[in-house]
């Protein structure tokens, strides 16, 4: 143990590689426990209706970025099958991961419930 604390005092520079590593290892600590904590807080919430607010961001989104009829079709699609109230947190969370993924085809998707009393379809 001496030998290091020895070798870390006399080599300024292995001692500026350890500090770096150190941080980068934080780093990648806090970003993945922030990345668990979003994803528990999404588990946590899909089943809650979506605010409006939330609905018209992503839209807003979609228009930016070319994609505002896709995400209007799947909107349309949630709300014919569930109503206009029946959009959840959790449709919101799957339009984005499908713009993500590559825009499937709306006709060939099946669409989530995301409501409490729903089974897991097999």
């Amino acid at each position: 143990m001496t030998v290091i604390i020895t070798l870390l005092s006399n080599h300024p520079i292995i001692l500026a590689v350890f500090a770096i590593l150190g941080a980068f290892g934080m780093h990648y600590s806090h970003s993945q426990l922030k990345a668990f904590r979003t994803a528990k807080e999404i588990i946590r919430t899909q089943n809650n209706p979506v605010d409006p607010k939330i609905v018209d961001e992503l839209i807003e989104d979609a228009k930016q970025m070319g994609d505002e009829k896709y995400v209007l079709g799947i909107l349309r699609e949630i709300r014919t099958k569930y109503g206009h109230s029946g959009v959840k947190v959790g449709h919101v969370m799957w339009i984005v991961h499908l713009r993500e993924t590559g825009y499937p085809d709306i006709n060939d998707i099946k669409i989530p419930s995301f409501h409490r009393d729903d089974k897991i379809p097999d």
